[in-house]
C-alpha cells in the first residue's frame, strides 16, 4: 500500500513522465532562409533553380526507427500518432510505405512535407481531408539530402504528392523582383500563393520568397 502512495505522489511531481523526444540530429528542420537574408550569398549564381509553391500548413517530418517503427514529428518534436500528424500517417500507411521502400533501396528514407487541410491555417485551399505534401527526403543513417530528382522518385515509389512544381529558372536581378515573383495564385484553387520556394538539383542551397500581398490577404 506504502509503495502505491509513494508511486501516486511521485507522479503527481512529474517524475516518470516520458519527455517528448527531439528531432533527429542527422536530419535538418525544414525551415527555409527568407531571400532577404541570403541575398549577399545567391544573386551572383548563375545556375538553374527549381522553384516549387510554398504551401500554407504545418510541417511534418515521417522516419522509420531501425526497428522499422515509425516516428512522427511536427516542427521539432515527436508527436506519435496523435493531431494531424498521426492522422496522415494512418491514412496514407506511412509505416508500410517506408518499410516497402527500405526494403527496396536499403535505405532508411526521411521524408519531410506540409500537412494542409481542415483546421491548419484557416485551411485556404479548403480540402476536405488533411494532405500531406512532400517537399524534402533524407538518407536517415548519413542526412544526406536526397536531390530533387530522388526526392520526385521517392515521393512516386510511397505515392505521395509533392509539394507544386512551378518552373526551372535563374535568380533573378534584385530582391524586389525575386518578391515580386512568389506574388500570384496557388496551384489549388483561386488564392493567392504564400510564395516559392528555390532549390538547387542537389538541395544544397534554397532559400523562400514570401509573397508580399499574400500577408495582408492571410491576415484580413
Amino acid at each position: 500500500m506504502k509503495y502505491k502512495i509513494l508511486r501516486s505522489f511521485m507522479k503527481a511531481l512529474g517524475y516518470g513522465k516520458s519527455k517528448a523526444k527531439g528531432y533527429p540530429a542527422l536530419i535538418p528542420k525544414s525551415d527555409e532562409e527568407n531571400i532577404e537574408k541570403c541575398w549577399d550569398t545567391v544573386k551572383d549564381r548563375t545556375d538553374e533553380f527549381i522553384i516549387t509553391e510554398k504551401m500554407e500548413g504545418s510541417a511534418a517530418m515521417f522516419v522509420l526507427d531501425r526497428r522499422k517503427r515509425i516516428h512522427i514529428y511536427s516542427h521539432n518534436i515527436e508527436t506519435g500518432y496523435s493531431g494531424v500528424w498521426g492522422e496522415v500517417a494512418k491514412t496514407l500507411q506511412l509505416e508500410a510505405r517506408l518499410r516497402t521502400l527500405r526494403k527496396r533501396t536499403g535505405k532508411r528514407i526521411a521524408i519531410s512535407g506540409e500537412i494542409c487541410g481542415p483546421g491548419i491555417q484557416k485551411n485556404i485551399y479548403h480540402f476536405p481531408a488533411p494532405k500531406l505534401f512532400l517537399y524534402n527526403a533524407y538518407d536517415a543513417d548519413t542526412g544526406r539530402k536526397l536531390t530533387y530528382t530522388e526526392l520526385c522518385d521517392t515521393a512516386s515509389a510511397l505515392g505521395i504528392e509533392q509539394v507544386p512544381f512551378i518552373r526551372k529558372g535563374k535568380i533573378l536581378t534584385t530582391v524586389d523582383a525575386m518578391l515580386e515573383d512568389a506574388d500570384g495564385k496557388s496551384v489549388f484553387g483561386d488564392v493567392p500563393r504564400e510564395g516559392l520556394v528555390w532549390r538547387t538539383e542537389d538541395g544544397s542551397i534554397h532559400f523562400k520568397c514570401k509573397s508580399r500581398p499574400y500577408k495582408v490577404w492571410f491576415e484580413k
